[in-house]
């Protein structure tokens, strides 16, 4: 039913998996958990790994970098289930039916929310986008 894509760089997985992981098993649903690491430093990978152990959890290394949008377009790839949620490693389940809230859309398309941001902006000016303002050269 429900193919759950983490992929992840240089982060630590365990609490990001454990939130979806209880929250499906509570729901009686079909699952996988899909956790794809992007050629992290050695440390992170050795961490991760345990998450092998969790029940419907897979976790695969890639042996270079892949990019953003590769490595996504693998996971959904390698996905069982039709319908996929892509979980940022930056990210987390911020409420306890945030997977419950998913499943009531799932005849949806696509799905976008839940997104929490940092409160203040980073400091370092470069990683901040620039607000444009675009023009409708077809208004009337």
């Amino acid at each position: 039913m429900l193919s759950i894509l983490i992929p992840t760089y240089n982060t630590k997985l365990v609490d990001l998996v454990d939130d979806p992981n209880s929250q499906c098993r509570n729901l009686n649903i079909d699952f996988e958990i899909l956790c794809c690491d992007d050629d992290s430093l050695s440390k992170f990978r050795y961490f991760n790994s345990k998450i092998n152990e969790y029940k419907n959890v897979m976790y695969k290394e890639m042996k270079e970098n892949l990019s953003r949008a590769k490595i996504r377009n693998l996971m959904a790839i390698d996905a069982k289930y039709g319908k996929l949620l892509f979980i940022d490693k930056d990210s987390g389940i911020i409420r306890d039916k945030s997977i419950f809230t998913y499943i009531k859309q799932l005849s949806d398309d696509v799905i976008y929310g839940s997104r929490l941001y940092q409160i203040s902006p980073p400091e370092d000016k470069n990683k901040i986008l620039e607000s444009v303002k675009f023009e409708n050269k077809h208004q009337t």
